[in-house]
């Protein structure tokens, strides 16, 4: 007995169309398949040229050459300026320290931003308020660059103004990457590098893919420190103004991407509406409604398959789970599944031993429970990208009278 999931729409005639269908053999099934494929290089290009420019700024505040009084402090990661500020207490310098909690504050503020203004974000697919983010980010940028350039003495504001930026810009590309790409320090980046390259030491390679980017990020980040060091010994505070214009010219590529992708104005770009906007204002509005299966019983069902306890379970014993102990997910729950197809149809590797980590369990829970029972018209359809075209479509196919079930087949072939 084999069991396969398929799509059904009943005709008038009483015939029925069949496509697609689930494989018992697909290859390791990645976090990074699930987005558009132009999106995920956007997003990872964008990441590696955000780290460069935190690497500038970092450098160039850092060097001791921004301004006359030799001030330095760190306006990427904040993990010295909690010790520091700690030590300027204990010194009774309060000046120092509360330098150092205005820093941290500003690093919080620009996160803070981030997450008001993209609250519904999912993983390596861009929405409309990546842009207007990212130009809030510039923003900060150039008004730290202009303080630095006026006030020589003491530019106290330029440092809070670029930290806000990195903030920000470190909150967009982390919720976007689902945490992979963090910009603007690299605390957690060397760690994971080193996690990887002794996962990878002892055969486990299922996270391998990761690598490249977390090594470019180091790369890229140490040479735009290394940049900003000798772009301030050299020019001054204007180093933070070159990196400010350098910033602003990825918005504007940003900005351009979405208006050739989405076929939207300058203006609807800039502040994120428009028909892509208010495509997914419609997926914010009814992920509340709907029969839901909740992603924390979705979770449940990985962990109870997990019996060895390696955060690996194979596609047999999902399939045996779905079709019996979980079997209302099926029913409730079919943009899930196409979801979950379309994944595994874009793996290239057949006839291995098909496995799911958690984490890429995690992604389809995240995705499934922020992308479920929607409906579009077709001027709204047209103006989106692929991967969000594809999500659409799921509740387009179930509106047209298609169903997923479950198919039986006994070893004599015959259909129950």
């Amino acid at each position: 007995r084999r069991s396969t999931m398929r799509t059904k729409q009943t005709l008038d005639n009483g015939s029925s169309q069949r496509s697609g269908f689930f494989k018992s053999s697909r290859s390791t099934l990645k976090v990074l398949h699930e987005g558009s494929a132009t999106e995920r290089r956007f997003i990872v290009g964008t990441g590696l040229c955000l780290a460069f420019s935190a690497g500038i700024s970092n450098g160039t505040c850092l060097s001791g050459f921004l301004n006359e009084s030799g001030a330095t402090q760190s306006v990427a990661g904040v993990t010295g300026a909690y010790t520091d500020s700690a030590i300027s207490l204990g010194l009774g310098d309060f000046y120092r320290s509360g330098f150092d909690f205005g820093i941290i504050g500003s690093v919080l503020f620009g996160a803070f931003l981030a997450g008001v203004m993209n609250p519904f974000a999912i993983p390596f697919e861009l929405a409309p308020k990546f842009v207007p983010t990212f130009m809030l980010a510039s923003l900060f940028m150039t008004a730290g660059a202009i303080d630095a350039y006026f006030d020589e003495e003491y530019p106290r504001l330029a440092f809070y103004f670029t930290a806000t930026a990195n903030g920000l810009q470190n909150g967009i590309s982390s919720i976007y990457s689902a945490n992979l790409i963090r910009t603007t320090h690299l605390t957690g980046t060397t760690t994971d590098i080193g996690l990887l390259l002794g996962q990878i030491l002892r055969g486990n390679r299922a996270n391998q893919w990761k690598l490249g980017i977390l090594i470019g990020l180091a790369v890229v980040f140490w040479g735009g420190s290394l940049g900003g060091f000798f772009l301030s010994r050299k020019v001054h505070s204007l180093a933070l103004v070159y990196n400010a214009v350098f910033f602003f010219l990825i918005g504007v590529t940003l900005t351009y991407h979405y208006m050739e992708r989405h076929g939207i104005t300058l203006w609807q770009a800039l502040i994120g509406a428009g028909k892509f906007g208010t495509m997914y204002k419609n997926v914010k509005a009814i992920t509340e409604s709907g029969n839901e299966v909740s992603d924390s019983e979705l979770m449940d069902l990985f962990d109870d398959l997990d019996d060895d306890g390696d955060s690996f379970i194979n596609q047999d014993e999902l399939f045996l789970a779905l079709n019996g102990k979980y079997d209302h997910i099926i029913k409730e729950k079919k943009n899930f599944f196409r979801i979950l197809e379309d994944a595994w149809n874009e793996s290239s590797d057949e006839g291995k031993n098909w496995k799911l980590s958690r984490d890429d369990w995690r992604r389809l829970v995240d995705h499934h429970c922020s992308t479920r029972h929607v409906s579009f018209s077709e001027l709204v359809l047209n103006s989106c990208g692929p991967a969000s075209i594809r999500q659409a479509s799921i509740a387009m196919m179930t509106q047209a009278g298609y169903e997923v079930y479950d198919d039986d087949i006994d070893d004599d072939d015959s259909e129950k």
